[in-house]
């Protein structure tokens, strides 16, 4: 019973960080992006996979429902990603004690529920912790000889990410090395081949083919550089100060499994998942478009975990010998809570280790977005008839993942909906509109992002300082991102014909100074 309880250990462990300050973090723009798609329709939303985020289209529709049951908070948006990180961390521990031990399955579930990167995406509404489950439950049916669960796993994690494939390739490697091994048939072999085959074509191929065409939304992503290997290895083993010793535990359990027919078998399923996933996609975004970032690939975590717990595991049997041997056989009996406790604590040193990197995601701007920030500045300043101007006008984020904050405001640049348009962040007038729709408003709330669109941003900028408008306070919410309300200067009387105009008096300052958030 004890055995069978142990998936459940790591399991809760990994479900109280991930509730612990769920909504801690203000949504970013990527969770306002689900937002955004996920309200809508069915109907609406299958017409805007045709133009855009068809990728994201089946963990869209999860949500959908989700909001349907539940209605639409950041709290329903995130609570499903944590409920699937706590069943990853179960089914990682469950996978690795029945590939190895129970102990090795219990440190490895510890270990990765304690990851602050994996904290982060369970706190997250998008689709990258749910990816995770799936890729694990494949696993496990892998090691279960489960075929039919298995395409359905590895077809839904396909689908979820089409990038979850390199997971397939990782599998597809680990089946050579048990066949060499002698762990797995040609039966077997040919039989989970074929599902994962059926999988890409059931899951990817679909996504993949409504997807043509959309490749631009990934234009803002960079080349890989030093720092893409550091962010790695920092993000599998906690933090810069756990780097060199976990992953020297984790070569330590895959060379120590060698020696190991059961422990064999893990590390050929953990090795290649770890290693393969990442390395790909960074080595194509070197030579190709680049592709790679760190979420899209954040199940190649789940490797370094197995082989974490092998590792402690290893080192534990190895102090319990040593210890046989010097105390004698008559304290064996100690052997097995010992070595657990000892494990345990070796676990809660990379927690403590990382721990500030589990309080930093959890701060208003631990998702690196002020979009809270800044629906708060317009929500308590903003006045009943407001305009409101995004610039550039897709940086909608704000509105869209804080819309009550905005109800005094009117966007003035929109012109379609988003749900309506097919669009995620709707379409607009043309900038040579703009002086008609400033008609009647005195107060204009402009929300800019530094960078992108620099000459839309500065013809709107112009063409609102024609019209009489003047900077009234800003608020610098972070260094690339600004909020300012432009008040309506009123227009000054003309002097009557044949009587002097009043001289003009020197500027008095008014002492009004920018609040500081």
């Amino acid at each position: 019973m004890a055995g069978r309880l142990m998936p459940v250990v790591p399991a809760l462990v990994a479900l109280c960080l991930g509730l612990w300050r769920l909504t801690g973090a203000g949504l970013w723009r990527d969770e306002a992006a689900t937002v955004s798609s996920a309200g809508r329709s069915l109907p609406q939303l299958w017409h805007m996979t045709a133009h855009v985020d068809a990728t994201h289209g089946v963990y869209y529709l999860i949500v959908h429902l989700d909001f349907a049951l539940f209605g639409v908070s950041p709290q329903t948006l995130r609570l499903p990603s944590a409920l699937a990180g706590a069943a990853t961390a179960g089914l990682l521990a469950a996978t690795a004690g029945r590939l190895a031990n129970r102990r090795a399955g219990l440190l490895a579930g510890l270990f990765w529920a304690v990851l602050p990167q994996v904290s982060r995406y369970m706190q997250e509404g998008r689709s990258y912790a749910m990816v995770s489950l799936c890729v694990v439950a494949a696993a496990y049916c892998l090691t279960r000889r489960w075929w039919g669960w298995l395409t359905v796993a590895a077809a839904l994690a396909s689908a979820l990410n089409l990038l979850s494939v390199l997971a397939l390739v990782a599998f597809a490697v680990t089946l050579v090395v048990w066949r060499l091994q002698g762990a797995a048939g040609n039966r077997a072999v040919v039989a989970a081949m074929t599902s994962m085959a059926v999988a890409v074509l059931v899951g990817a191929l679909p996504v993949a083919l409504r997807g043509r065409g959309q490749s631009d939304v990934l234009d803002w992503i960079t080349r890989p550089n030093r720092h893409t290997w550091t962010d790695l290895a920092e993000a599998m083993t906690g933090s810069h100060r756990t780097v060199v010793p976990v992953l020297a535990i984790a070569a330590l359990g895959c060379l120590l499994a060698l020696f190991r027919r059961q422990e064999r078998e893990l590390a050929a399923l953990a090795l290649p998942l770890m290693v393969l996933p990442p390395v790909l996609l960074i080595g194509y975004s070197m030579i190709g478009e680049p592709r790679y970032v760190l979420r899209y690939v954040l199940y190649a975590l789940v490797g370094c975990a197995w082989l974490v717990g092998l590792g402690l595991d290893a080192v534990l049997r190895l102090a319990g010998r040593v210890r046989r041997r010097l105390l004698g056989r008559r304290l064996a009996i100690l052997d097995r809570p010992v070595g657990l406790l000892a494990g345990t604590l070796a676990v809660a040193v990379v927690a403590v280790a990382s721990w500030p990197g589990q309080t930093e995601i959890r701060r208003p701007m631990g998702h690196a977005d002020p979009l809270l920030q800044t629906a708060q500045t317009v929500r308590d300043y903003a006045r009943p008839g407001d305009g409101v101007l995004f610039l550039p006008t897709r940086d909608r984020y704000a509105a869209i993942a804080y819309p009550d904050c905005f109800r005094n405001t009117k966007d003035l640049l929109l012109q379609t909906p988003a749900a309506q348009g097919g669009t995620l962040f709707g379409e607009d007038y043309p900038l040579t509109r703009l002086d008609d729709r400033l008609a009647g408003y005195d107060r204009v709330w402009v929300l800019w992002t530094r960078g992108p669109e620099p000459e839309y941003t500065q013809a709107a900028l112009d063409l609102l300082r024609e019209d009489r408008y003047r900077v009234s306070i800003s608020w610098q919410e972070t260094p690339a991102q600004l909020v300012m309300l432009w008040e309506k200067v009123p227009e000054k009387p003309k002097p009557r014909p044949g009587k002097k105009a009043p001289a003009r008096s020197a500027p008095q300052h008014t002492g009004r100074t920018t609040p500081k958030r």
